[in-house]
């Protein structure tokens, strides 16, 4: 039988997205056996990470947090060249990874932090819907026509999430387009090559 520690450190592994008991057990089993200061070093960096990083007031990519009571705003909310009323909606943090990484994109982000599931309780209360619109609002108030490009996986998932949205801003009377099916069905973002997912945004639909 393992010490309290270790099955307390193997319960906090279990909580990362993917991992179970078996992982979680060699990941412990790994900074007990690693030598150096690799352990402490971790354990720095992870103190850090709550202490520094953050999540955009704005769009709620990663952000660096602020020494005053600015709004904390990523790197992306912050450039001027970026077309602050197109807005692209993805599911994930990771997604902005991807599509920045292919350079072609001019416009601003919104992580919807998932999508809906209510048999695995993601609701849209669990979601950041209620800052989507309030963005929407502030554009339409100062006479900008939004774009809300929907980016979201082609799931079972994703295409209900896009409904809820369409149905949900439908008052707004907003452009809202959403990526061409060049990206298989159940496929992700994430996972997609560069001429496809080009393609995907170039060949959008109005919804």
């Amino acid at each position: 039988m393992y010490p309290d520690l270790i099955k307390k450190l193997i319960t906090s592994f279990t909580e990362l997205p993917g991992v179970g008991e078996r992982a979680a057990t060699r990941y412990v089993f790994h900074f007990l056996k690693t030598k150096g200061n690799y352990t402490e070093e971790t354990a720095k960096v992870l103190a850090k990470l709550k202490k520094e990083i953050t999540l955009c007031s704005e769009c709620y990519n990663i952000a660096q947090k602020s020494n005053n009571n600015s709004p904390t705003l990523c790197p992306i909310c912050k450039e001027k060249r970026r077309i602050k009323e197109k807005i692209c909606l993805v599911e994930k943090i990771s997604d902005i990874e991807k599509i920045e990484s292919m350079g072609f994109y001019d416009g601003t982000y919104h992580v919807l932090g998932g999508l809906i599931n209510p048999p695995k309780g993601t609701t849209e209360s669990k979601l950041t819907l209620k800052r989507l619109l309030s963005r929407l609002k502030k554009l339409l108030k100062i006479e900008k026509e939004p774009e809300l490009i929907m980016a979201l996986n082609p799931t079972r998932e994703g295409d209900l999430t896009v409904n809820h949205i369409r149905e949900l801003i439908a008052p707004l009377k907003i452009g809202v387009t959403r990526l061409a099916r060049g990206i298989p069905t159940g496929g992700e973002i994430q996972y997609a090559d560069e001429d496809t997912l080009k393609e995907s945004f170039s060949q959008r639909k109005k919804l």
